[in-house]
């Protein structure tokens, strides 16, 4: 095998165990991002080639091309938009209760630390002291695969 083949191996190696404890939303922009970063690799490494560079000096130039790809990669905005707030609020108050910002917190059923995203499904409000207390602990059926 030759060396791109090597460093697209390595680089699908090093992006399906970073996406392992992730969720959906985090697995799906791991992959695009190595899809990204694949394709410039290899636009970079046949310019190389077209250029007279040896296979080695190539496969740096592809390397370099992809690894500058994934720091160009925007990072997730830990803000909740307002209008994901309001779906969030106005479904905790159909139980009667009002919302308070002084005593009730935005929680994330699925913790953004670990890929959860910031929709109204993944949101509900729950007591400031509850929130506080829970961190980014998963939920029971992210325990499962840690057995």
């Amino acid at each position: 095998m030759n060396d791109l083949t090597w460093l697209v191996l390595i680089a699908i190696g090093f992006f399906v165990l970073l996406g392992i404890r992730r969720r959906r939303e985090q697995v799906r922009q791991n992959l695009r991002t190595l899809g990204l970063a694949i394709l410039a690799g290899l636009i970079a490494f046949g310019i190389a080639q077209s250029q007279g560079a040896r296979n080695d000096a190539a496969s740096l130039w592809g390397l370099i091309a992809g690894a500058a790809v994934i720091a160009m990669q925007p990072k997730r905005s830990r803000y909740i938009p307002a209008a994901e707030r309001r779906k969030a609020r106005a479904r905790f108050e159909l139980n009667g209760e009002k919302y308070n910002s002084k005593k009730h917190h935005y929680h994330h059923d699925v913790p953004f630390a670990l890929g959860g995203s910031n929709t109204s499904d993944n949101l509900r409000v729950i007591k400031k002291r509850e929130n506080l207390k829970r961190g980014a602990k998963p939920p029971w059926w992210d325990l499962l695969g840690k057995l």
